[in-house]
Protein backbone atom coordinates (compact mmCIF):
# COMPACT_ATOMS: atom_id res chain seq x y z
CA UNK A 1 0.00 0.00 0.00
CA UNK A 2 1.88 3.36 -0.71
CA UNK A 3 2.32 5.72 1.82
CA UNK A 4 2.01 9.47 1.86
CA UNK A 5 4.65 11.74 3.15
CA UNK A 6 4.85 15.71 3.15
CA UNK A 7 8.26 16.96 2.70
CA UNK A 8 8.45 20.78 3.57
CA UNK A 9 10.54 23.03 1.94
CA UNK A 10 11.82 26.53 2.80
CA UNK A 11 9.41 29.30 3.17
CA UNK A 12 9.78 32.72 0.51
CA UNK A 13 8.84 35.81 1.00
CA UNK A 14 5.95 36.08 -0.83
CA UNK A 15 4.60 32.38 0.79
CA UNK A 16 1.23 32.88 2.74
CA UNK A 17 1.60 29.07 4.06
CA UNK A 18 4.78 26.89 4.49
CA UNK A 19 5.29 25.25 0.76
CA UNK A 20 5.43 21.23 0.85
CA UNK A 21 6.04 18.45 -1.49
CA UNK A 22 3.90 15.49 -1.10
CA UNK A 23 5.90 12.48 -1.61
CA UNK A 24 4.44 8.65 -2.19
CA UNK A 25 6.63 6.04 -2.06
CA UNK A 26 5.76 2.08 -2.00
CA UNK A 27 3.48 3.35 -4.98
CA UNK A 28 2.24 -0.11 -7.29
CA UNK A 29 1.20 1.32 -10.30
CA UNK A 30 -1.88 0.06 -12.28
CA UNK A 31 -1.91 -2.58 -15.04
CA UNK A 32 -4.32 -1.97 -17.66
CA UNK A 33 -5.84 -4.73 -20.06
CA UNK A 34 -7.51 -3.95 -23.10
CA UNK A 35 -9.48 -6.02 -25.35
CA UNK A 36 -8.41 -6.43 -28.50
CA UNK A 37 -8.25 -3.95 -30.72
CA UNK A 38 -9.44 -1.16 -28.22
CA UNK A 39 -7.76 1.45 -27.78
CA UNK A 40 -6.65 2.97 -24.70
CA UNK A 41 -4.72 5.95 -23.22
CA UNK A 42 -3.26 5.41 -19.80
CA UNK A 43 -4.49 8.42 -16.90
CA UNK A 44 -1.59 9.41 -14.81
CA UNK A 45 -3.97 9.08 -11.31
CA UNK A 46 -0.99 11.98 -9.36
CA UNK A 47 -1.84 14.36 -13.03
CA UNK A 48 -3.05 17.81 -11.52
CA UNK A 49 -2.98 16.28 -7.76
CA UNK A 50 -0.06 19.08 -7.09
CA UNK A 51 -2.73 22.09 -7.56
CA UNK A 52 -5.32 20.37 -6.10
CA UNK A 53 -3.43 20.22 -2.80
CA UNK A 54 -1.59 23.56 -2.91
CA UNK A 55 1.32 21.46 -3.37
CA UNK A 56 4.25 22.63 -5.09
CA UNK A 57 5.04 18.81 -6.83
CA UNK A 58 3.71 15.46 -6.36
CA UNK A 59 7.00 12.71 -6.26
CA UNK A 60 6.24 9.05 -7.04
CA UNK A 61 8.36 6.08 -6.29
CA UNK A 62 8.03 2.43 -6.12
CA UNK A 63 10.18 1.54 -3.54
CA UNK A 64 10.66 3.28 -0.02
CA UNK A 65 11.78 6.72 0.49
CA UNK A 66 12.61 8.00 4.29
CA UNK A 67 12.07 11.78 4.99
CA UNK A 68 14.66 12.19 7.70
CA UNK A 69 12.83 15.69 8.61
CA UNK A 70 9.51 13.40 9.36
CA UNK A 71 11.66 11.04 11.76
CA UNK A 72 10.63 10.81 15.28
CA UNK A 73 13.29 10.28 17.69
CA UNK A 74 12.30 7.86 20.37
CA UNK A 75 14.15 6.65 23.13
CA UNK A 76 15.40 3.26 24.38
CA UNK A 77 11.55 2.44 25.90
CA UNK A 78 10.40 3.21 22.35
CA UNK A 79 8.73 6.77 23.48
CA UNK A 80 9.10 9.96 21.56
CA UNK A 81 12.06 11.97 23.21
CA UNK A 82 11.01 15.43 24.61
CA UNK A 83 13.44 18.01 24.54
CA UNK A 84 13.32 20.92 26.60
CA UNK A 85 15.14 23.78 26.02
CA UNK A 86 15.70 26.34 28.88
CA UNK A 87 17.40 29.70 27.99
CA UNK A 88 19.36 31.90 30.63
CA UNK A 89 17.55 35.07 30.47
CA UNK A 90 19.70 36.62 33.54
CA UNK A 91 21.04 39.61 30.68
CA UNK A 92 17.95 39.86 29.29
CA UNK A 93 16.09 40.54 32.71
CA UNK A 94 19.10 43.03 33.81
CA UNK A 95 18.62 45.04 30.81
CA UNK A 96 15.06 44.71 30.94
CA UNK A 97 15.45 46.08 34.75
CA UNK A 98 17.56 49.12 33.80
CA UNK A 99 15.80 50.41 30.92
CA UNK A 100 12.19 49.98 33.83
CA UNK A 101 14.20 52.15 35.70
CA UNK A 102 15.63 54.70 33.04
CA UNK A 103 11.54 55.00 31.83
CA UNK A 104 10.51 55.62 35.80
CA UNK A 105 12.75 58.06 36.18
CA UNK A 106 11.16 60.14 32.80
CA UNK A 107 7.83 59.68 33.48
CA UNK A 108 7.65 62.63 35.99
CA UNK A 109 9.44 64.93 33.89
CA UNK A 110 6.75 63.61 31.12
CA UNK A 111 4.15 64.21 33.83
CA UNK A 112 5.22 68.19 34.17
CA UNK A 113 5.54 68.49 30.10
CA UNK A 114 1.97 67.01 29.51
CA UNK A 115 0.55 69.27 32.51
CA UNK A 116 2.48 72.26 30.80
CA UNK A 117 0.70 71.60 27.41
CA UNK A 118 -2.37 71.48 29.32
CA UNK A 119 -2.29 74.85 30.64
CA UNK A 120 -0.80 76.21 27.71
CA UNK A 121 -3.35 75.17 25.67
CA UNK A 122 -6.10 75.60 27.58
CA UNK A 123 -4.79 79.67 27.90
CA UNK A 124 -3.98 80.23 24.18
CA UNK A 125 -0.13 80.23 23.84
CA UNK A 126 2.03 78.36 22.31
CA UNK A 127 4.26 76.64 24.32
CA UNK A 128 7.49 76.58 22.50
CA UNK A 129 7.20 80.21 21.04
CA UNK A 130 5.42 81.64 24.40
CA UNK A 131 7.29 79.90 27.09
CA UNK A 132 9.66 83.09 28.39
CA UNK A 133 6.47 85.01 28.17
CA UNK A 134 4.80 82.25 30.05
CA UNK A 135 7.58 82.28 32.82
CA UNK A 136 7.78 86.01 33.31
CA UNK A 137 4.12 85.97 34.41
CA UNK A 138 4.89 83.04 36.61
CA UNK A 139 7.27 85.47 38.57
CA UNK A 140 5.67 88.26 38.54
CA UNK A 141 2.82 86.83 39.55
CA UNK A 142 4.36 85.58 42.89
CA UNK A 143 5.95 89.20 43.35
CA UNK A 144 3.26 92.03 42.96
CA UNK A 145 4.43 95.39 41.66
CA UNK A 146 5.85 94.70 38.82
CA UNK A 147 2.97 95.56 36.27
CA UNK A 148 4.91 95.44 33.03
CA UNK A 149 7.19 92.81 31.54
CA UNK A 150 11.19 93.31 32.26
CA UNK A 151 10.25 96.30 34.09
CA UNK A 152 11.52 97.38 37.36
Amino acid sequence: MARLQILELPEGVDDERAPFVLVVDEHVPQRYITAGGAQFTRRDPFDGLAEKIGARAVVVFEESIEIPANEIPVDAAGYPVRVRIVADTTEFEQALAEASEAASRVRPVQREVDQMDRITDALGFDRLRDWDEIVWAIENALTPGSAEKGGE
